[in-house]
């Protein structure tokens, strides 16, 4: 059976359709009448409507371009290969928001306890080695334990969402630190990177959901990563800041210091 591909004119309106309804998604779970018990999950599908539309989007229309490039007669193999590297990109935004979203929605339910940092952050720098840019290293700078409170998982997701912002904007040849210590009654996670640094006017939007930095990064800029990141911090009483906004630019993870 052969596919009949959209017109070329047709994505466009595809797009507006598709954008819209998740627009009507947003509105719904925002501004319907609710109890405080509904809160959370409208909130929760709110920022997933809000932060998925737009990659999902594009997705679907890469693809459909890829589909309709390959049933020519005679396909243009690099037109098609653009088409399928950017549909790569989209699916991996995709599945980093997902997993974004799913740390938040457990993480409430789940108690503190010790968590050596150091331990967490060369796992995580272990579990990116492999896919990270050739062009930009990975280093661990921590000689001794740096024990903390909080959860293991919780902690593994916000230096994830850290070190996925830094290596982006990261220039090659350069260095991704990452220090583990104790910082008073807290212990401390720190991530620099030698990127261009956080605009003074950015420096507190960047940590709100649905705000971005006014220079973005390669793929729509720091997005909802930091707002979550905070948000999973604070759940186990500690917290996540710009700790210096001009190059090298550093954040630092601060939880609860476990003696």
């Amino acid at each position: 059976m052969t596919r009949t591909p959209l017109p070329r004119n047709c994505h466009g309106l595809a797009a507006a359709l598709a954008l819209a309804t998740a627009g009507l998604v947003v509105a719904r779970a925002t501004s319907q009448p609710h109890d405080s018990s509904d809160d959370d999950a409208r909130t929760l599908v709110a920022i997933a409507a809000h932060e998925l539309r737009t990659p999902l989007t594009s997705l679907h229309l890469r693809l459909d371009l890829l589909a309709e490039e390959l049933d020519e007669e005679q396909p243009d193999l690099a037109q098609a290969r653009e088409h399928a590297q950017r549909a790569a990109a989209l699916s991996r935004r995709v599945v980093r928001l997902t997993n974004d979203l799913l740390h938040l929605a457990t993480a409430g339910a789940r108690p503190s306890r010790p968590v050596d940092l150091r331990d967490v952050a060369r796992e995580v720098i272990g579990e990116l080695e492999p896919v990270r840019p050739p062009a930009v290293a990975l280093e661990l700078r921590a000689d001794d334990p740096a024990w903390a409170l909080g959860d293991p998982g919780a902690v593994a997701q916000i230096l994830r969402i850290l070190l996925d912002n830094a290596v982006r904007f990261a220039p090659p040849g350069t260095a991704v630190t990452v220090s583990a210590g104790r910082r008073g009654r807290r212990s401390a996670l720190t991530v620099r990177d030698w990127g261009p640094g956080v605009a003074h006017r950015d420096r507190e939007r960047i940590f709100q959901r649905f705000e971005r930095a006014d220079q973005p990064g390669p793929d729509g800029g720091f997005g909802l990563g930091l707002a979550i990141g905070r948000d999973l911090a604070r759940r186990f009483g500690g917290d996540l800041r710009l700790s210096s906004a001009a190059s090298p630019t550093a954040f630092t993870l601060e939880l609860p210091r476990w003696a």
